[in-house]
C-alpha cells in the first residue's frame, strides 16, 4: 500500500537526520550519554506520527513543568482495482493534542493526553462500460470533528539520546458529516474507536 512506503521513508528520513546531528561526544571513547525524558524539556521535536491507516508529519514540544504540546498532519490513501469496477479512498487529518507527564524516569516518560482533529474523507466508486473505460458512478465526500484520549510512553536510547520513540493507545470519536442530498436522512455518523499509535521525534 502507498501509505506503508510513506511510513516507511518517514522512518528513514527521520533516523538519518537525527545520526548525522547527534552530538559527537555521545559515541567519544565507546561512552554513551545517559538522557532522562526531562533532557527534552524546552525542546521542540519533529519527526512522524502514525495511527494506522493514517501516517504523517508532527511536531512535539515539552514545557519545563512537564506540559506537552503536539500538532500532526496525517493522511491515509487505497484503492482497489478489478476487472470490471474500481474504488478509491483518501482521509486527511489535521490534529492537536495537549500532554501532561505522569512520571518520568532515566530514558522514559509516561504521560496522559487529550486532543481534537478535524478530518475530512473522499470516496469514489467506477465501473467499466463494455470498452473498458472506467466512468464515474458514484462518489462521497464528508467532514468531521474528532476527539481522543490517549496514554502513552516515550522511550529514548542511550545511544541515540536526540530521539524520542513513542507509543500510545487511545479512544477516539468521531462526528462525520456526509455532504450528499442522498445521505440527508443520516447526516450524522457517530463513531468510537480505540487506537493504536507511534511515533518519532527528533529533539533539538
Amino acid at each position: 500500500m502507498k501509505n506503508c512506503g510513506f511510513i516507511a521513508f518517514l522512518a528513514f528520513v527521520t533516523i538519518m537526520f537525527s545520526l548525522v546531528f547527534i552530538p559527537s561526544g555521545a559515541f567519544a571513547d565507546g561512552k554513551t550519554v545517559e538522557v532522562t525524558a526531562n533532557d527534552y524539556a524546552g525542546k521542540f521535536g519533529i519527526g512522524f506520527h502514525s495511527n494506522f491507516p493514517l501516517s504523517g508529519i508532527s511536531g512535539k514540544y515539552w514545557t519545563p513543568t512537564g506540559i506537552g504540546i503536539q500538532g500532526f498532519l496525517a493522511r491515509a490513501g487505497m484503492g482497489i482495482s478489478l476487472s470490471s469496477e474500481r474504488v478509491s479512498a483518501s482521509v486527511t487529518m489535521l490534529g492537536g493534542r495537549f500532554l501532561y507527564e505522569v512520571s518520568e524516569k532515566s530514558r522514559v516518560r509516561l504521560y496522559l493526553g487529550g486532543g481534537a482533529n478535524y478530518t475530512s474523507m473522499e470516496a469514489e466508486y467506477e465501473e467499466a462500460d463494455e470498452d473498458s473505460f472506467f466512468n464515474e458512478e458514484d462518489s462521497t465526500s464528508g467532514k468531521g470533528i474528532g476527539f481522543e484520549g490517549i496514554g502513552g510512553v516515550e522511550y529514548s536510547f542511550s545511544d541515540l539520546p536526540n530521539l524520542g520513540f513513542a507509543f500510545e493507545f487511545g479512544i477516539n470519536f468521531l462526528q462525520l458529516s456526509l455532504e450528499e442530498e442522498e445521505y440527508e436522512d443520516d447526516k450524522l455518523n457517530l463513531h468510537f474507536t480505540t487506537s493504536g499509535t507511534v511515533g518519532i521525534h527528533y529533539y533539538f
